[in-house]
């Protein structure tokens, strides 16, 4: 399935430090329209990033284990000129979309893929939020991020086995949307995306057409 959005017009407890960091997308999720005080009603994409280089313990079926930090960032399901979910795809892929590549753009396509984001502390009251402002590409020469948790794609048409894998509190987003979608019975092979591996590397300094993640 793919999830393409056109040109027209978080819930982690734990946080990620500020600063620049490399990272790896691991879920794309299509939370439908959620309604907001300031913006009113927009179709939203949650993206979240693995960051391996912070550990976070964690307690799952009463067994302790670790595993990579992760952080998220909403975006305006949009692909037009001025929306920030292409400006930040631009940004990641160092390259600009024409209108026709943005209008066909398939987000699921980040999946899998590393960058590095970097983030930023916000304070709102007695509480501090960790933001990720900015998303690059790799450094040339730097090691590429492999995902350590399932890479997960959730759509409107995604099965409740994926579904059901999703972070709790993106369900309950999903499901407190502004007009929810019917979730899809059948069971799906996995929830899990294939990753299509990682780029390859020119030695020539220059951007071509492979290095390009997506």
């Amino acid at each position: 399935m793919s999830l393409s959005y056109g040109t027209g017009g978080g819930g982690d407890y734990k946080r990620i430090p500020p600063g620049s960091h490399i990272a790896v997308c691991d879920i794309v999720a299509d939370v439908g329209l959620q309604e907001s005080a300031f913006y009113g009603t927009k179709r939203k994409v949650y993206v979240r990033f693995e960051v391996p280089a912070e550990r976070w313990e964690f307690e799952k079926d009463g067994k302790k284990g670790e595993g990579p930090g992760v952080i998220g960032k909403f975006f305006t399901a949009s692909m037009h000129k001025n929306a920030t979910l292409r400006k930040t795809l631009e940004s990641w892929r160092s390259r600009p979309f024409t209108d026709e590549e943005a209008k066909a753009f398939d987000v699921s396509s980040i999946l899998g893929k590393s960058c590095v984001i970097n983030v930023q502390e916000n304070p709102d009251g007695d509480k501090v939020y960790s933001n990720i402002v900015a998303i690059t590409p790799l450094i040339k020469g730097m090691a590429q991020a492999k995902a350590e948790l399932p890479l997960m794609l959730y759509t409107p048409d995604s099965s409740i086995d994926v579904y059901n894998k999703l972070p709790e509190w993106i369900r309950k987003m999903i499901d407190n949307q502004v007009q929810p979608q019917p979730k899809q019975t059948e069971t799906a092979p996995s929830a899990e995306w294939n990753d299509p591996g990682p780029m390859q590397e020119q030695d020539d300094g220059y951007i071509s057409d492979d290095d390009i993640p997506f």
